[in-house]
């Protein structure tokens, strides 16, 4: 089973590659909306694993966890965010930039290995703040009342639309005039 998650990530990491996610220009392109063939790519990720998922675990194959949903997701996922943005970087396009060689990716997973590292020496200490206003395990299906496969095959489709119609929402003219600078590496 290993195995088959190494040939996933083997492959998954190629494609990254190929789109062009392990470079910092059209991940720049992208964040100004300029080129949105990397959204595009993550949403066509995100809805081949959503059916992927909730398939194998509709024939209990695979499991799926639900973690609860409290203020601290949402601070993590501005970290995250301002993160990407500033560097260019997911946890996994930087192993693709290391693998192209590129030198500011190494430092970018010392900032993530650091920022996780500082988080995990915070976690006690912040958890009665980051508990506060905690929903509990909070699922779409819940909200819908679908079944688990039901839900994920409603939001690929959605997602998948989403992908098609994303090329023809109008473009910042400004945005588009503006050069982007090539990053040093």
């Amino acid at each position: 089973m290993l195995l088959w998650g190494l040939l996933a990530g083997i492959a998954f990491g190629y494609i990254l590659q190929r789109v062009g996610a392990t470079e910092y220009d059209n991940i720049l392109k992208m964040l100004r909306l300029q080129d949105l063939r990397i959204a595009q790519f993550m949403f066509f990720s995100i809805a081949v694993s959503l059916i992927g998922i909730f398939t194998l675990h509709a024939f209990g194959i695979g499991i799926i966890t639900v973690l609860e949903f409290h203020p601290g997701v949402i601070i993590g996922g501005l970290i995250f965010g301002v993160g990407f943005a500033l560097a260019g970087y997911c946890p996994g396009t930087i192993f693709g930039a290391m693998a192209e060689g590129k030198k500011d990716a190494f430092f970018v997973l010392a900032g993530a290995l650091v920022g996780t590292l500082s988080y995990t020496f915070l976690h006690d200490p912040l958890q009665p703040l980051i508990e506060r206003g905690n929903l509990g395990p909070l699922t779409f299906n819940r909200l819908l009342g679908l079944s688990p496969l039901l839900t994920a095959l409603l939001f690929a489709a959605v997602i998948t639309a989403g992908m098609f119609l994303i090329d023809k929402l109008p473009r910042c003219e400004v945005c588009l005039e503006t050069p982007v600078e090539t990053k040093n590496q």
